[in-house]
């Protein structure tokens, strides 16, 4: 861990972000209706920065600010830095809350797999972290030199144009909105803003460990620089690659509004004519769009796979098959696609809340509550065959009889230790619960994403 020294010189073109341009990105992407806001913040200069321009911004906005850490354990003075964040967001008066990812020490042991999975399990508790606060809106402190290396990697990875439009300022992951507003700007202009504030920010070493992908394309970047490929072409080449993916994306959201159907338990009904007649990219990316949401997943199925399906299901007027963690079944013109009942999420808590987001799907809400051990008190879990064979014995969740069995399966249910306390599909929530005032209720994330899902599998930069 070696903290900065705030006291160096920064370069005169280095200058600091001004806040008069963060606000007027800012306010391009969080609406008036958001009052309270979430920063991650590692340490590092770039969201040092972020965290002091976004809490001038609610201060003069009237809105609520909350930072968060995550202690990845990958190196062992993480802790140390980790607490030497809350210490300098304390000295800042902003709340902050650190996140432990106690599976990375033995994850620091899998070199090959270490990036994806410390980025994965981030912005998992992250966003569980949001969901926790009741905040919708989590700032992200990526920029534009991060934008340069995504495009590099994704380059490298043979993405198309999904991948090469690089990192966009706003995506959603598991209900949360993940917001990007510092994407035109330099690493060194964050420098600048926390040298100017006096901020002193952690230089993590990993940065320059060769072992990381992201670390060789920044290092190979002077070469590239000198043979003509300079930050500002990279950036004005991501941004045609941007437009073009917007232009796509008008087509894609288009056919997906008009040839598909969701209900309410997350199954997409697709008019698979109408899939067959469009062209060929924007089919792929409709059932890839189609397919993350049905999935809760966080990416789309790979490209190989995902055109094979597409395929079968074109030439065939009956057909059934599984990809990405779902059933694709055709019947003539109408083709169904849900949950693969097997691939579900085993179980999940809720948070004090009282929200508990499962399978990346649904988001299941209980109202009415105002003891603290709500999270210990309940679980949510698939609601199996047996489960309900019983509910059918007590005649209870008549609501459902009708959905097929294999939808009926990937639908969530509230456990207790007196059993099922709630299916809330069926509106059901038990007699002694809403005796107490409880209520359960639903509703479906799933689509609340990006509707073009990257279907080449590329994942996000960290």
């Amino acid at each position: 861990m070696k903290p900065s020294n705030s006291e160096n010189t920064a370069a005169p073109e280095d200058r600091p972000i001004d806040p008069e341009s963060f606000d007027r990105t800012l306010a391009q992407y969080i609406p008036d209706s958001a009052r309270a806001i979430a920063v991650a913040v590692s340490g590092g200069a770039d969201s040092m920065a972020l965290a002091l321009l976004t809490a001038d911004w609610c201060q003069a906005s009237g809105r609520h600010m909350v930072t968060a850490t995550v202690d990845h354990k990958l190196r062992p003075e993480s802790t140390a830095e980790a607490q030497l964040v809350a210490d300098w967001m304390a000295a800042l008066g902003i709340r902050h809350r650190c996140l432990t990812w106690h599976e990375g020490t033995d994850a620091a042991d899998s070199p090959a797999s270490l990036e994806t999975a410390a980025r994965v399990a981030r912005y998992r508790m992250l966003t569980e972290w949001c969901v926790e606060e009741g905040i919708d809106y989590l700032l992200l402190a990526h920029h534009a030199d991060d934008q340069i290396e995504t495009f590099w990697m994704r380059l490298a990875r043979g993405s198309g144009l999904n991948g090469l439009a690089a990192m966009r300022p706003v995506s959603r992951r598991n209900g949360i909105a993940l917001v990007r507003p510092l994407l035109d700007f330099a690493k060194a202009r964050l420098v600048a803003t926390c040298r100017a504030r006096k901020q002193r920010w952690i230089e993590d070493s990993s940065n320059a460990d060769p072992r990381n992908t992201r670390t060789r394309f920044r290092q190979a970047q002077a070469l590239l620089t000198a043979e003509g490929l300079s930050r500002e072409r990279l950036l004005a080449t991501i941004a045609h690659m941007g437009r073009a993916q917007d232009a796509i994306g008008v087509h894609v959201e288009a056919l997906h509004r008009a040839a598909c159907i969701w209900n309410a338990f997350g199954v997409a009904t697709l008019d698979a004519n109408r899939l067959k007649s469009a062209p060929r990219e924007v089919a792929l990316r409709v059932l890839a769009d189609i397919l993350t949401a049905a999935a809760g997943a966080e990416y789309g199925p790979r490209f190989e796979a995902l055109a094979a399906a597409l395929d079968a299901l074109s030439s065939a007027e009956t057909c059934t098959r599984t990809l990405h963690g779902c059933v694709m079944s055709r019947a003539g013109g109408a083709m169904t696609i849900f949950r693969e009942a097997g691939r579900l999420t085993a179980s999940a808590t809720f948070s004090h809340q009282g929200k508990a987001n499962w399978d990346g799907r649904f988001r299941v809400v209980c109202s009415g509550f105002s003891e603290s051990d709500l999270p210990a008190r309940f679980s949510v879990e698939p609601l199996t065959n047996d489960i309900w064979i019983a509910l059918k014995r007590d005649q209870l969740a008549q609501d459902l009889s009708t959905l097929p069995a294999a939808v009926r399966q990937t639908l969530p249910v509230v456990r207790d230790a007196a059993g099922i306390a709630a299916i809330p599909h069926a509106g059901f929530t038990r007699s002694d619960l809403t005796r107490q005032g409880l209520e359960f209720g639903v509703e479906w994330i799933g689509r609340k994403r990006e509707p073009l899902a990257e279907y080449e599998t590329v994942p996000e930069t960290s």
